[in-house]
């Protein structure tokens, strides 16, 4: 008999990691967005903390953690925002400084 193991923290049972980003949470930044987000970033009067989920690269993107499993744990403490796809993340990495 295989040995049960409890579902880690960020994964809900039912969770499939195969969905593209922009299925699973809707509103996800795009490239286009790329520069509002690094404004957000930098933005002095922001109050609370990012957390910016970035999908694994490939043909179809995916997301390794359920961002509405990890939206619940951050609460109101953080605010989360999901990159749609590979594309989105290059683009927001040339909006920063490097290392």
């Amino acid at each position: 008999m295989t040995p049960q193991f409890p579902v880690p923290p960020w994964r809900t049972p039912d969770w499939n990691g195969s969905v593209p980003a922009a299925d699973r949470w809707p509103g996800s930044v795009g490239a286009a967005d790329a520069a509002a987000l690094a404004a957000r970033i930098w933005d002095p009067g922001r109050v609370r903390p990012l957390v910016i989920l970035s999908p694994v690269p490939g043909r179809r993107p995916r997301l390794l953690l359920d961002p509405h499993r990890l939206a619940g744990l951050l609460g109101d403490d953080a605010d989360l925002v999901v990159l749609a796809d590979h594309d989105a993340t290059q683009a927001l990495c040339a909006m920063l400084p490097a290392g």
